[in-house]
C-alpha cells in the first residue's frame, strides 16, 4: 500500500501510529507531498488532501478516519480495541475530539500564514477556544486514558503532539498536569517515537548521507 502524506500532518501521523500498533506498518510505503503546492495527488484523490491510501489493488481511500477503519481490518485489531467496558461510541467520540483539536490547530496555522492579509483575530480566538476547551475535556477524563490503547487515544496523542510542534505558544499543559503526564508516557510508545518529527528528520538525514 502507498500512503500519500506529509511528515508534519497530525492526521497522517495518526494513521502511521495505528499501523505500527496493528503490526502492518511494513506493508505501507510513504509518498511525501505538499497538497497545497503539488497537484499530482488529485488524480487519486479529487480533494487533493492527505492522508490518502492507495491499496494494493489500486483502490483509493481517504480521509484519515476511513483509512484507520480499513487498517483495523488488516492488522491485529484486538491490540487496539480499548478496555472491554468502554463502549465503541466513546472511542469514536474521542477519535473525533482528537481530530477536532487537530482541525482547529491546522486552521489556526493556516490563518497565521495567510499572506498579504490581516489575520482574523475573531477566527484565531475561536480556534484557540476549541483547542483549549478540548484539552479541558481531556484533562477531566485523563484518569481513563492511561488504561487504553485504541484509535481514540492515538488521535488524542497525535493532536497534543501537533500542538507542541506547530503551536508551542499554546500552553495546553498549564493547569493540566495529569494530562501532560499521560501524554509524556504515551509519547514514549515505540509507535509514537518512530513517527515523531525528530525520528523522521533522522531518517531523512540518513537517506541523504
Amino acid at each position: 500500500m502507498i500512503l500519500w502524506q506529509n511528515k508534519y500532518s497530525p492526521f497522517a501521523r495518526k494513521v502511521l501510529v495505528l499501523a505500527h500498533e496493528l503490526g502492518v506498518r511494513e506493508r505501507i510505503s510513504l509518498q511525501d507531498t505538499d497538497p497545497h503546492s503539488d497537484e499530482s495527488l488529485r488524480s487519486a484523490n479529487p480533494l487533493c488532501k492527505i492522508p490518502t491510501l492507495i491499496l494494493d489493488d489500486g483502490r483509493v481511500l481517504y480521509d484519515s478516519r476511513v483509512i484507520c477503519e480499513y487498517l483495523l481490518t488488516q492488522g491485529d485489531a484486538a491490540r487496539v480495541a480499548g478496555p472491554p467496558d468502554l463502549e465503541a461510541w466513546e472511542i469514536s467520540r474521542d477519535h473525533a475530539l482528537g481530530d477536532g483539536i487537530c482541525d482547529a490547530a491546522v486552521a489556526l496555522r493556516g490563518e497565521k500564514l495567510r499572506p498579504a492579509a490581516q489575520p482574523s483575530d475573531r477566527y484565531i480566538a475561536r480556534q484557540n477556544a476549541a483547542i483549549l476547551a478540548g484539552c479541558d475535556v481531556l484533562a477531566a477524563g485523563v484518569g481513563l486514558l492511561g488504561h487504553r490503547l485504541d484509535i481514540g487515544v492515538i488521535a488524542i496523542g497525535c493532536a497534543l503532539g501537533y500542538l507542541d510542534l506547530r503551536h508551542p505558544q499554546i500552553d495546553w499543559r498549564r493547569d493540566r498536569a495529569a494530562l501532560a503526564e499521560w501524554h509524556a508516557v504515551f509519547s514514549a510508545r515505540r509507535s509514537m517515537v518512530l513517527t515523531s518529527e525528530a525520528a523522521r528528520k533522522r531518517a531523512d538525514d540518513y537517506r541523504h548521507e
